[in-house]
């Protein structure tokens, strides 16, 4: 049987990270005010936060796929494994987070506060620094404030390794994520909000995260099952909850968990299985556009302060809520984590790679001679 094309989940990924940072997020700069496109968007705008579970699920399912049976067959050691990791979202995130310090300071200055996010300090710096901010040590946001996801994202890959590594069998390791879920389930029902680890922001991470690993071992299971009636069924759940939605705009019980459970499990479904739709989904310069997926979560907060700033410091009096800045501000959001992976992404891993083995590097002194 061919291999079912997994390009497609890439495209999510671009449409996840997009929707968050153009619609989920455009009220940073409107506030409560009625956003653009309203009418044609009015789900994007009220519902487009969740597409971050969509995010960390893709990433369970992707973290499945990729080192499932390399920790179990022990093929990558627990260092190597972090480090690649590390690798590929660290610089990124130091990049933004030191950005966002230049721009937050720009607007102090200009109006005697932060862009949004009030938690401001060096106790926050530092703990976004080593990836500990919101939902490790602490429930509040701060800095790149969307960044938050990143240390959830970390402390996933961890208990991924330590999951996989010790469970001898994938479906042993299905038993210990199928807990996990139901531990995150009950810290997001009973609305645990602790500082360190039993809050919100890990629980939607944990949740989603254990789904995507779901999904990832029914995907290895593709040629034993009937694909085209899973990914119609899928298709099949999704317009009626539309339907549902379209009828009078609320979603039945707890919203959260719906879309982790039922509707986006459903959407990876219908793009992996429905061949249309994945060939549609797997177009190639849509599939390319996955890889600006980080890029676009991470510097979206940094164009909206810096517009903030350069509307307050030239006194431009943008309209934000006009159609064309929402489409501009799309643009900019898609064009400068291009510009960034295509010029510079190669150069900052370098120099964030170079800076910590300067850090880390430790001159062993010789052992002196004896002479008796």
């Amino acid at each position: 049987m061919e291999r079912i094309n997994t390009k497609c989940l890439d495209t999510l990924k671009f449409f996840a990270a997009f929707i968050v940072a153009v619609f989920a997020h455009y009220y940073h700069f409107i506030g409560r005010n009625p956003p653009p496109f309203e009418s044609e968007c009015k789900w994007l705008f009220t519902h487009g936060w969740l597409m971050v579970e969509l995010f960390f699920m893709l990433s369970g399912f992707g973290m499945y796929l990729g080192y499932a049976d390399r920790i179990q067959e022990r093929r990558i050691t627990f260092k190597k494994f972090i480090l690649k990791r590390l690798r590929k979202i660290y610089p990124l995130f130091v990049l933004t987070l030191l950005l966002v310090v230049v721009f937050e300071v720009w607007h102090i200055n200009l109006t005697e506060s932060t862009f949004v996010y009030q938690n401001f300090d060096l106790w926050h710096f530092f703990s976004n620094l080593i990836l500990c901010q919101t939902g490790v040590f602490g429930v509040g946001y701060s800095f790149n404030a969307p960044s938050w996801c990143i240390t959830i994202f970390f402390l996933m890959y961890i208990i991924f390794y330590i999951v996989m590594y010790y469970s001898k069998t994938k479906e042993k390791a299905l038993c210990v994520y199928a807990c996990l879920f139901f531990l995150a389930s009950w810290i997001m029902i009973e609305g645990l909000s602790y500082p360190f680890i039993l809050n919100a922001f890990f629980a939607r991470g944990l949740a989603s995260f254990s789904v995507g690993i779901l999904l990832g071992y029914i995907y290895g299971l593709s040629h034993r099952l009937n694909t085209l009636l899973i990914g119609y069924l899928s298709l099949i759940i999704l317009l009626i909850y539309t339907v549902l939605y379209n009828f009078d705009h609320v979603y039945i019980g707890y919203v959260r968990l719906l879309f982790i459970v039922v509707i986006f499990p459903a959407v990876i479904c219908s793009v992996l299985y429905i061949p249309w739709l994945n060939r549609l989904m797997s177009f190639e310069p849509l599939a390319r556009l996955g890889s600006l997926s980080l890029g676009i979560y991470l510097f979206h907060y940094i164009i909206q302060c810096a517009i903030s700033d350069i509307n307050i410091a030239f006194g431009l009096q943008l309209l934000y809520s006009r159609k064309h800045m929402l489409v501009i501000y799309s643009l900019l959001v898609v064009a400068i984590p291009a510009v960034y992976e295509k010029f510079f992404a190669a150069k900052v891993i370098a120099l964030v790679e170079r800076t910590a083995k300067a850090f880390l590097k430790r001159k062993v002194p010789r052992t002196e001679q004896v002479v008796d």
